[in-house]
């Protein structure tokens, strides 16, 4: 059995293959393998990763018609043998050297889920983002387990308090095949927003031991083509609200009830959805009725939650009101 298992989709990404596998072909071991799955590439990845498959006998290659990245995972998933997963996005890549490291560490500690801190790369700046808060303890409970999975939800705890919100994506983490498997734990191919985190809450729902490690090995990068915050997205609403929805009934599976939370999610899907149809190239009149149709959708005009900043309690003023002048002044000025 290999010990590590990683899957690599790959979608039009010719100018990030080679950065991607240069680092993690450098490791000589015979203990991993690289599920590489082309999601219906138009451009030359199929070529560039051919060429590398030839070389290494340890990449798995798998090409495909373009069903989507959750597909793509799951079938890398389907395919792999490893004790663990790790998931990479092709235009991101490990720090050089990393894979001895997390093998060492997988070999000498045990844990049902690694998290693990990152580097944020924006053009040419990088910064590391660090979980500090979250080393050295122990989760190991249902409840520890649970006030974890918290940070993955929302910015806002149930008494209103502000927390870290942690990044809901399955990189940067190392996860156990068996668990995946005997709980039939797949990617949620009907949704492209938020799909990380609905597979990272559901397999958090079933871990004994979490650890969160000190270790920076991951390098995520954004690029204009992969930030959903740089260009509008059709029905991104009521994606949201699917993707919030089914968070919902995981957590119900498992009596975790995270009422405030779950309703400051609401308030930020919302929110984050007028951003969207702010970018949206359509006329005025055509935009407020998106606007409204979202706003229509808030039960008796109120969003009752605990721990909203000053900024957001204003938008939540005008929201309640449906106040689309000031709305809009107010995210234009922000530049969103």
């Amino acid at each position: 059995m290999k010990k590590i298992s990683f899957i690599i989709p790959v979608y039009n990404a010719e100018n990030f293959i080679e950065r991607c596998l240069t680092n993690l072909l450098k490791y000589e071991g015979e203990d991993v393998e690289f599920i590489i799955i082309n999601d219906g590439s138009t451009d030359s990845s199929d070529k560039i990763i051919e060429k590398y498959a030839k070389k290494d006998d340890r990449i798995i290659y798998i090409n495909k018609e373009n069903t989507g990245v959750s597909n793509s995972r799951n079938i890398g998933i389907k395919k792999a043998s490893g004790e663990y997963i790790i998931f990479i996005d092709i235009d991101d890549y490990l720090e050089e050297n990393s894979i001895n490291k997390l093998i060492d560490l997988l070999n000498t500690n045990y844990a049902d889920l690694y998290i693990m801190p990152y580097y944020l790369k924006k053009s040419e700046n990088e910064e590391k983002i660090d979980y500090s808060i979250f080393y050295n303890k122990i989760y190991d409970t249902k409840e520890n387990i649970s006030k974890l999975i918290l940070n993955f939800i929302s910015y806002v705890d149930e008494e209103g308090n502000r927390i870290q919100n942690l990044m809901g994506s399955i990189w940067s983490k190392v996860f156990r095949l068996d668990i995946i498997k005997k709980y039939n734990i797949f990617m949620n191919e009907n949704i492209e927003i938020t799909e990380d985190t609905n597979f990272l809450i559901e397999y958090m729902a079933h871990c004994k031991n979490i650890k969160v490690i000190d270790y920076y090995f991951y390098h995520y990068t954004i690029e204009n083509s992969k930030s959903l915050t740089t260009k509008y997205k059709e029905g991104l609403y009521e994606e949201l609200e699917i993707s919030l929805n089914n968070i919902v009934k995981i957590l119900n599976k498992q009596n975790i009830n995270f009422k405030n939370a779950i309703l400051y999610r609401r308030f930020f899907n919302i929110h984050f959805s007028i951003i969207n149809e702010c970018k949206n190239n359509i006329g005025f009149k055509e935009k407020r009725n998106n606007i409204l149709k979202i706003l229509k959708r808030i039960q008796n005009n109120k969003l009752e939650v605990k721990g909203l900043s000053k900024k957001e309690k204003t938008i939540k003023f005008f929201i309640e009101r449906k106040c689309l002048i000031p709305l809009l002044i107010l995210y234009y000025n922000l530049k969103v």
